[in-house]
């Protein structure tokens, strides 16, 4: 058999297997990617009562948000380094 023939025939078969069973990074799928939790009424949110919950922090609207600011009183320090800020 022609060995420019088996390496094609193998190439083709990778590229097809490829095709027919993608990775989930690569999902054959039409939706946003956002799932409803909103919709369903047992699930709720809130900090957690950790270290690192205390950078979490829930606002007017009732969501839940990162407060990496000066103004959040949970935690010491001053914000993001003035350095870094540019």
């Amino acid at each position: 058999m022609n060995r420019k023939l088996v390496a094609v025939a193998i190439v083709g078969l990778l590229a097809a297997g490829a095709l027919l069973f993608p990775t989930a990074a690569t999902p054959f799928s039409t939706d946003d990617g956002t799932d409803p939790v909103s919709e369903i009424p047992n699930i709720t949110m809130s900090p957690a009562d950790t270290p690192n919950g205390a950078y979490a922090d829930i606002d007017s609207d009732g969501e839940i948000r990162l407060n990496l600011t000066e103004k959040n009183q949970a935690v010491a320090g001053d914000g993001v380094n003035q350095v870094l800020r540019g």
